[in-house]
């Protein structure tokens, strides 16, 4: 259905009163329902911070918090982000990892279905910090019910290394959105 009206067009309602989708006099496209989830750590504890004690290295990240999850994509539990519908989507990161116990290196992989699609390494430099900035990202093509997720590794240390950690609240964030 559509409603044309002096400002725009206004279409495809779901069954309920809600707006799927708005297209403003401008072209501008405003869609309420897209697939998002925006995560971060509000714990410095949770696997994959910076004091996860031995939970830092050789995991799956899992931000404890969202800023949004719309279509309840993402699983705290777990780590990860399950596609509800096919589609291309985009897995970012970006934020500030620790580096206690990290000589070399630090890599993201951002995997599908447990598979890597994508490394990001951030080598240390002599004399460097105590935290190191990374971002990343990629882009996916998803079945239904597929999963994203971000897997920590510093030095190649084996899963439960005290290495490493990202920071918490504003100075780190994942999020995986649908596309296209």
């Amino acid at each position: 259905l559509t409603k044309v009206r002096g400002d725009g067009v206004q279409g495809m309602s779901l069954l309920s009163t809600s707006t799927a989708l708005t297209l403003d006099a401008n072209g501008r496209v405003t869609k309420p329902f897209q697939l998002i989830a925006h995560t971060y750590f509000t714990s410095s504890s949770a696997d994959g911070a910076y004091a996860a004690s031995t939970s830092r290295n050789g995991l799956v990240i899992k931000p404890n918090a969202s800023y949004v999850d719309v279509g309840s994509m993402y699983n705290s539990s777990t780590g990860r982000y399950t596609v509800p519908i096919a589609g291309k989507y985009v897995a970012v990161m970006s934020g500030s990892q620790y580096n206690s116990g990290v000589n070399n290196y630090h890599m993201v992989h951002i995997r599908n279905n447990g598979n890597i699609q994508k490394t990001y390494y951030n080598s240390l430099q002599s004399g460097s910090s105590s935290w190191t900035h990374m971002e990343a990202f990629t882009i996916f093509s998803c079945s239904a019910n597929d999963y994203i997720d971000f897997f920590n590794s510093c030095d190649g240390a084996t899963s439960g290394s005290d290495k490493g950690g990202f920071d918490v609240n504003r100075y780190t964030a994942f999020a995986v959105y649908l596309l296209a």
